[in-house]
């Protein structure tokens, strides 16, 4: 209870993601399969509901896998430079901390004293992941 309130309140600090609810430490199949069906994406055809769900996973292991390359960036510049840096979005954090952001997913990093938070999201996955430097490996996946 204690985490999920700590992660919305970051959450709070970057208004571009909308957060309903942080689930687990990894992808949820039942959040999303909620979620679908509470916008009415539950299709009469099983199948397709199927594949909609699963090309929703596969955006979301490709936010996931993004949010660890920015979380090594991250760490690597503070090796070097003794600092953390923040970066508003994809092309800034790609510039900043040369990570390979694939297109699509939207990355944003906020310092917090000596650590930092970040949030990624695939514009066409389900759910936000968000993991801080205090907490690493131990992020939240939250669906919108």
């Amino acid at each position: 209870m204690k985490k999920t309130v700590l992660f919305m309140m970051f959450a709070l600090l970057l208004p571009s993601f909308a957060i309903a609810e942080c689930v687990s430490s990894s992808i949820s199949k039942e959040a999303l399969s909620e979620k679908m069906n509470k916008q009415g994406k539950a299709s009469d055809t099983p199948m397709l509901y199927q594949l909609a769900l699963e090309k929703m996973i596969v955006f979301d292991r490709a936010a996931a896998a993004d949010l660890n390359s920015v979380i090594t960036r991250e760490e690597a510049y503070y090796t070097e430079k003794s600092k953390y840096i923040s970066c508003n979005n994809s092309l800034e954090c790609n510039r900043i901390l040369n990570a390979s952001i694939l297109n699509g997913v939207e990355v944003k990093v906020t310092t917090i004293g000596n650590g930092y938070v970040v949030v990624a999201k695939h514009l066409n996955g389900g759910g936000v992941f968000i993991t801080t430097s205090w907490d690493i490996g131990n992020g939240q996946y939250c669906v919108e």
